[in-house]
């Protein structure tokens, strides 16, 4: 028996929306898929609990460790849109492939690193490989479902990838307690082999598009490059550099997203984004007040690891154990945005939830300030993931019925995935300064040192000034919630100024089908256009000594001798003198015994 992969060898017409999966394989296509996103997902939780003894071992300050995870996040988000097309030139079941090998490499160059350099080529691998699978696990669902399977598919899909990554921050938070920093980077790397594996064997392989497109990689070099400019601003302002190196920074990276944008609109042969969606001013509002609301909770539940662990002396497991929770709210998320929205206005609806995201991050802050962790600090978590990840499912469905076109969940994504590396950026820069003022008040001769005034830092320096250093990481978590919670709540003052501009446009309705072809809408009365009545015809004049034909009467002759009309049944036969007259066969025979015949 060979064991490999199946491969279908059923010829698929070209115009097939989907390739012939078997059922049996189908549960296995969902599984592969939802555990590669898992894989995916889980890199930003699992590598904040591993910040702390990732520093102690190479002396890193937290702006070095911050670019571990800003990165990684920022290949995945400059490149996660043509790594689409990769699918499309080479099927995705090879892609998807391909991409968790790198992974796996990844996580193991990072994991056995012993410099800091490889272990950011690994963080970078790891980038790279990320934005290869994310799309191609959602686009193996694609292929392998018919187009009434697909919604079930997904969400069954989108549930257990949650699931999947909630169970794989715990296991992470358990590995690093018990084995050290380094199982934050091979866990996920045995996680991508093993859905490798489970793709081999059971997922069958699908076929590559006939039609063939370039891939933009000049546009993601652009995006990559403009975006790191700005990311670069945002820390360099947190470690204390001037204001005009600054905004240099920044207005470089302005400058590249103008360039982007004139690369999109021009010279791109395939362009990643239609930018012309934007000037539709109810899609710009929507989204940007889905990116505020993202901002408000990503930056603050990137620090909740490090306050619960360097500011209240807890483990990965409880750190573990807060992010999981954020992770089920968010994946709760999507009823509480269903039923908001029967029961109110979809802006309104947006604004309620950025309100209670706003009252959660308040309630955290207070929580890890007060060191209140079972009840305080874990259901805090679990209503910012439900209400924020609510505000912003609502925002961007409107922001897609006001743009209108299919292109316009691309922008979306890579809008929401530059506002969370923005989020990391931003709520690093906060909390350092706030460290920085906080320590020089509860520890003067602490801030003396640069070690020593890093945002909690596990320094020798820092040996004999626990409690204020403990103090200050928890004040400076506070002061940077403080500021997510009034970012969360500018996004739901944006939901009610959207809720002023209008509802969105309705959508065209598509014409409904049936097996006869496409039916026609009949028009109103008022558009029935009246039918202009024909010329009469005007009769020719005859000729002079022509004759002159009478018009064949409907009446019948009355003249003498004239024949009679036809009828159309023809007359009865008369029966001949001395023929047998058969009688009609009986309807009903009488029931019981023949009489013998005579």
């Amino acid at each position: 028996m060979t064991i490999g992969p199946l491969l279908i060898r059923t010829l698929v017409p070209a115009d097939a929306e989907a390739q012939p999966c078997p059922p049996a394989r189908k549960p296995w296509v969902i599984a592969t898929a939802a555990l590669a996103a898992a894989t995916a997902l889980i890199d930003l939780p699992v590598v904040t609990m591993a910040l702390g003894g990732l520093r102690a071992e190479f002396g890193a300050s937290f702006a070095m460790a911050q670019w571990l995870l800003l990165l990684a996040g920022l290949a995945t988000a400059a490149l996660i849109l043509p790594s689409r097309r990769l699918g499309t030139l080479h099927g995705h079941w090879h892609v998807l492939g391909a991409g968790l090998l790198v992974s796996a490499l990844g996580g193991c160059i990072a994991g056995l690193s012993p410099r800091l350099d490889l272990l950011f080529f690994g963080r970078l691998t790891q980038g790279v490989a990320a934005a290869v699978v994310l799309p191609a696990s959602a686009a193996l669902i694609a292929v392998n479902f018919a187009p009434g399977e697909r919604p079930g598919a997904f969400r069954t899909w989108t549930l257990t990838s949650g699931i999947g990554a909630v169970l794989a921050t715990l296991a992470a938070g358990a590995a690093i307690l018990a084995f050290g920093w380094r199982a934050a980077f091979l866990l996920p790397a045995a996680l991508s082999l093993a859905t490798w594996a489970l793709l081999r064997l059971r997922v069958p392989i699908d076929f590559p598009d006939l039609v063939q497109k370039p891939l933009d990689l000049a546009g993601a070099a652009i995006l990559f490059a403009s975006g790191g400019l700005i990311l670069v601003a945002i820390t360099l302002a947190g470690i204390g550099f001037g204001l005009p190196v600054v905004a240099m920074l920044a207005g470089s990276g302005l400058v590249g997203l103008c360039l982007f944008g004139f690369w999109e609109t021009g010279p791109a042969a395939e362009p990643m984004l239609a930018l012309s969606r934007l000037r539709s001013p109810g899609f710009g509002l929507a989204t940007g007040a889905a990116a505020l609301a993202e901002i408000g909770a990503a930056g603050t539940v990137f620090l909740l690891p490090i306050a619960l662990m360097e500011g209240s002396g807890r483990s990965a497991l409880a750190a573990a154990l807060g992010l999981g929770c954020y992770l089920a709210g968010q994946g709760a998320s999507g009823v509480l945005a269903g039923r908001l929205q029967r029961r109110m206005a979809p802006p309104l609806a947006a604004a309620l939830g950025s309100g209670l995201g706003a009252a959660a991050l308040v309630l955290l802050a207070l929580s890890v300030l007060a060191d209140l962790f079972w009840l305080g600090v874990l259901p805090a978590t679990l209503l910012l993931g439900l209400t924020a990840g609510a505000a912003s499912t609502i925002l961007l469905a409107e922001a897609r019925r006001h743009g209108r076109a299919s292109t316009t969940g691309d922008m979306q994504t890579v809008a929401i995935r530059f506002a969370i590396l923005i989020a990391i950026a931003a709520s690093g820069t906060i909390a350092a300064l706030a460290y920085r003022d906080l320590i020089g008040t509860l520890a003067p001769a602490l801030s003396a040192s640069p070690a020593g005034a890093d945002f909690a830092a596990p320094s020798a320096e820092a040996a004999g000034f626990l409690s204020q250093r403990m103090t200050g990481v928890r004040l400076a978590f506070v002061r940077a919630a403080t500021v997510g919670a009034f970012v969360t709540g500018i996004a739901g003052l944006g939901a009610l100024v959207l809720s002023r501009a209008g509802p969105a446009p309705p959508a065209p309705a598509a014409p409904k089908r049936n097996r006869h072809g496409p039916r026609t809408r009949r028009p109103a009365p008022w558009q029935e256009r009246p039918a202009s009545p024909a010329p009469e015809a005007t009769p020719a004049k005859p000729k002079r000594g022509a004759r002159r034909v009478e018009p064949p009467s409907s009446e019948p002759s009355r003249r003498v001798g004239a024949e009679k009309p036809r009828s159309e049944e023809p007359p009865p036969v008369p029966p001949r003198r001395g023929a047998r007259r058969i009688a009609p066969p009986k309807l009903h025979q009488p029931s019981g015994p023949r009489p013998p015949r005579r």
